[in-house]
């Protein structure tokens, strides 16, 4: 993590706590049950993890946690009990969830909204799960085409774009879309 922190601070990049199940065995790709506190208290020890080596600037959940709070409401409202505690923007997946919307303002934090570029969709908006075919992109053709997609007619509001980097397809996709951005 200091090394990702020193190198961030080099580049002047955001940097942003990505917390995740503790589930080192899976990646925190697998789904824990948790009560809402556990959840909130999980969180914010990541989060004040990270403030220890450097200033965090907002707060992904990661993998799993993603995915339930996209879901489950009250895992939502356990990541915006953190997220308020320690006055940081939460990423939200873009699209329609005013349910979301109306949590996060309700709990005062700021949602930040991310589209990803190399993960598929379906059809009511929601990232397919990785356990599915084809949830991955695995071109870069696929990943440029749908960059270029959210940032020519965003079909909804997207304040960042997401790509994976320990995906190789998605670390070779990365100067393309660096340059669509920079257009």
């Amino acid at each position: 993590m200091l090394e990702t922190v020193e190198l961030a601070q080099r580049h002047s990049v955001k940097i942003g706590a990505h917390p995740g199940y503790a589930d080192r065995a899976n990646f925190g790709r697998v789904s824990l049950a948790m009560p809402h506190d556990e959840i909130t208290d999980l969180v914010k020890s990541q989060v004040e993890l990270l403030q220890s080596m450097a200033v965090v600037d907002y707060i992904k959940p990661h993998g799993a946690l993603y995915n339930d709070m996209m879901q489950n409401l009250e895992v939502f409202n356990a990541i915006l009990t953190a997220a308020n505690q320690h006055q940081l923007p939460l990423m939200l997946l873009a699209g329609n969830f005013p349910e979301h919307h109306a949590l996060a303002t309700q709990a005062g934090v700021k949602l930040w909204h991310e589209a990803f570029a190399d993960r598929a969709y379906t059809a009511d908006g929601q990232l397919v799960p990785r356990s599915e075919d084809n949830a991955v992109h695995q071109t870069t053709d696929l990943i440029v085409q749908q960059a270029q997609h959210f940032i020519k007619h965003p079909p909804y509001r997207i304040d960042t774009l997401c790509l994976h980097g320990d995906h190789p397809v998605s670390v070779k996709a990365a100067p393309q879309l660096r340059q669509l951005i920079d257009c």
